[in-house]
């Protein structure tokens, strides 16, 4: 469909049915028992619910800044107005943001609460850099140059640091409960940049600087090398040395001493990062006698991915969030890059669908650029593209677009006002206001038709898969002068290799799941019914993940797509070799060694014929397939001077194999591919968006 200004949603059900802060003591009685209620994540026939003292409910909520300028000023007026438009509109549960944690600021926010949306449950969320005490010392950080300094904001996560949150969190839990008793059914707690568990690089006097260089997480590091290496003695990787890509251009060499401690201390990092969520999430889960949610932000694969290399985030433990037992939700923002335009799909941050396979859910963020975005103009309403504030209509579909989207996923959905400008809802624009909440109403009313056992259901047929643990081994912060690229070429590179091919096939015109590698492993993982499987940054792949592979996915006819250098790293310790990309394509891949590559290929397949991959600097290492012999197919070649194949398929019988050695495949490429491996496309064209389950589809194009 052509696109224009204004995109439309098509929604079909395909049942018949019957019906179409001061640091302040806070006073607690002795041995306060929770009144909170029990709170569940259930999946059945409608899809996910929360299951709140026996009572099913959508899991969807209004969340509420209670941090922004205006309540600062005593001014509730946007907030009432937007808690009140939820209450009337069904949305059970609120979320908010205290201003702090004064006990008169906390009476205040619960006296709105019971005057505007008594009924409803309460989802608070603070941020825990507030009220820190020298008990835990300021993580430093350290430049390319080797240069350390203080970091201004982010503290050690030391178990000193770890204690004194866990009581703060005690104390304000206890309070509120106290406070509005029965209502409170989670927590959602954060740090780091912009409050969302990663650290982005401190810049200052021209310089990047990288945490953590202090004494107590050399001691931790050393300590988890021994416990997890058996390495008994170490120091800590400087920047530099992180960042020196000395297997060609794009990796650390596992096999090099120095390059191996870089590696470990990325993973080291996050694994920290993650260990210190889980501590606090199973201290709320300790408050409430496990009756409340915990929820954190975390798994910006694709979001962060585009911007900068992930090894120094702290997000790739996120396999450790999944296997604990203390988290119960994972919160992410739908994608600022590939999101907020019209035709986009709501393109997720990360794995969304992961969660769901170990029994907790997914929430996105829906922090909606809306068309009362113009009532209070500020730069956050501008600072990312977001054509759904240009009119009203577009702000309905896009939120349309996002509820029905996370619900077909068998996900949360919240909405944010940000700033608490009244992106939900203003007094002055009752109109605008009433529109926006008719149309989440009319959504919700669709969710709720949705069926997972009809008599025909449908589930999606495209899996991707991204690795947390292969992000390790890239630099973290690649320039001239650590390995030899230019920084901005070489994020053009890893944006193609993931979230660019992510957010391509998202647009192929069929369903499509987003997976961790590691969930292959777990027993519940819904392989019968894929037909088309895409790895992405899959660059180690361990031998039960390989097993895996054979036994769930290389059977039924499926295709299994891998891109660049998929597998090329084994076992722990092991290093890098394009026997190990060989081993699991089942393809004769080799190195090119004489010169670096730009990756240019061509790509005909049906009726595609396209060249990608030019990302102007000459790739190392860089792989093609030969000998190619009258058993394989090839899709593609380099286009420079020796046009060697670089995308070749091959049917093994029982499954086939696409191995592209240059990353960045179309939406269009995609597309064919997807119809060659038997996926049914539901539209005439690449580029809208489907999504799918059970007994409702969705178009948006």
């Amino acid at each position: 469909m052509k696109k224009n200004s204004l995109s439309i949603i098509v929604v079909l059900i395909l049942t018949v049915f019957i019906l179409f802060r001061a640091n302040i003591s806070i006073s607690l009685a002795s041995g306060q028992v929770w009144s909170g209620p029990t709170t569940q994540i259930i999946r059945g026939e409608e899809g996910t619910r929360l299951l709140i003292n026996g009572q099913k409910v959508n899991p969807i909520y209004l969340e509420l800044n209670g941090e922004s300028e205006d309540i600062a000023n005593n001014n509730w007026t946007i907030f009432d107005y937007e808690l009140k438009m939820a209450c009337q509109n069904g949305i059970p549960i609120i979320g908010v943001e205290p201003l702090n944690r004064h006990p008169y600021h906390l009476d205040t926010l619960i006296q709105h609460l019971n005057q505007y949306c008594p009924q409803a449950y309460l989802i608070p969320r603070f941020y825990l850099n507030p009220y820190e005490t020298e008990l835990a010392g300021l993580m430093k950080a350290m430049s390319p140059d080797g240069n350390i300094i203080n970091h201004s904001d982010f503290r050690v996560l030391s178990q000193a640091w770890i204690d004194q949150r866990k009581q703060l969190i005690r104390d304000f839990l206890q309070y509120l409960d106290s406070k509005y008793p029965g209502k409170i059914i989670g927590a959602h707690f954060a740090y780091f940049t912009s409050q969302e568990w990663f650290t982005a690089p401190l810049y200052t006097d021209g310089k990047a600087y990288y945490v953590d260089y202090s004494d107590e997480t050399a001691t931790a590091f050393c300590q988890w090398l021994q416990q997890n290496k058996g390495i008994t003695s170490c120091k800590l990787p400087t920047v530099f040395e992180r960042s020196k890509a000395n297997y060609g251009n794009i990796f650390l060499y596992s096999a090099d001493d120095t390059s191996s401690r870089a590696i470990a201390y990325n993973r080291f990092f996050s694994e920290m990062v993650s260990n210190a969520i889980i501590s606090m999430a199973q201290e709320i889960k300790n408050i409430s006698g496990n009756k409340a949610l915990t929820m954190t932000i975390y798994g910006y694969f694709y979001e962060l991915g585009a911007i900068r290399p992930l090894s120094s985030s702290g997000h790739l433990a996120m396999d450790n969030l999944l296997k604990s037992k203390a988290i119960d939700a994972i919160i992410a923002p739908y994608s600022y890059l590939y999101g907020r335009n019209v035709g986009d799909a709501m393109f997720p941050s990360g794995p969304a669908d992961s969660p769901g396979l170990y029994g907790k859910i997914w929430f996105t963020e829906d922090d909606t650029r809306t068309i009362l975005c113009q009532k209070a103009p500020i730069s956050a309403c501008t600072s990312v593209p977001s054509a759904s504030m240009n009119s009203l209509a577009s702000t309905q579909n896009t939120l349309k677009r996002n509820i029905i989207t996370s619900a077909l996923h068998g996900n949360g959905h919240y909405f944010f006002d940000l700033m608490q400008k009244g992106w939900f809802g203003r007094p002055d624009a009752p109109a605008e206001s009433q529109a926006i909440w008719q149309t989440i109403s009319e959504s919700l009313n669709q969710v709720s038709k949705i069926k997972t056992n009809s008599e025909t259901p449908y589930e999606p047929e495209i899996a991707v898969f991204v690795d947390d643990y292969s992000q390790s081994f890239l630099p973290v912060h690649p320039d001239v002068t650590t390995n030899g690229v230019d920084g901005g070429q070489f994020m053009q590179f890893l944006k193609a290799l993931v979230p660019d091919m992510a957010a391509n096939i998202a647009r192929s015109g069929a369903p499509v799941r987003h997976y961790m590698l590691s969930d292959l492993l777990q027993s519940n993982f819904p392989a019968q019914k894929i037909k088309l499987a895409l790895f992405l940054n899959t660059i180690k792949m361990t031998t039960p993940v390989r097993l895996a592979i054979r036994q769930k996915l290389e059977n039924g006819g499926k295709t299994l797509v891998y891109t660049y250098a998929s597998g090329l790293i084994g076992d722990v310790d092991a290093g890098p070799t394009p026997d190990n990309i060989a081993d699991l394509t089942g393809l004769p891949v080799k190195q090119g060694y004489t010169t670096s590559q730009f990756l240019r290929s061509n790509f005909t397949y049906g009726g595609v014929s396209e060249n990608f991959g030019d990302f102007s600097f000459k790739i190392d290492p860089w792989f093609f397939i030969e000998p190619v012999d009258t058993s394989m197919a090839v899709l593609g070649n380099y286009i420079d001077a020796t046009p060697r194949p670089s995308v070749v398929k091959k049917d093994f019988g029982t499954y086939k194999v696409i191995y592209s050695a240059t990353p960045g495949l179309s939406a269009k490429a995609f597309r064919e591919i997807a119809k060659q491996a038997g996926v049914h496309i539901f539209t005439s064209q690449e580029g809208d968006v489907v999504e799918a389950m059970g007994n409702t589809i969705m178009v948006y194009a």
